[in-house]
């Protein structure tokens, strides 16, 4: 999760901590991040869609590559003697 909000916009992660660690109020945010009370509640909204996306997708890229097997009948992987 810490790569994803390294990606986000720095006012939607900081509305997004202050909001999801610290369960700071909107009022609280807003005037951290110098926006109105509904941008506030924006930024936040934001912030969990990406995240929500990149689970979304992580997800999908592990359950692609699971099916998946080596190429070839692992003979070479034994040495003859």
């Amino acid at each position: 999760m810490l790569l994803v909000l390294e990606q986000v916009d720095v006012a939607e992660r900081a509305a997004f901590v202050l909001r999801e660690t610290l369960t700071s109020p909107y009022s609280e945010i807003a005037a951290v991040c110098g926006v109105e009370e509904a941008q506030a509640r924006l930024l936040v909204h934001r912030a969990r869609l990406h995240l929500a996306t990149a689970r979304v997708a992580d997800r999908q890229g592990r359950e692609d590559t699971a099916g998946q097997t080596r190429g070839g009948d692992g003979a070479e992987d034994c040495e003859a003697a």
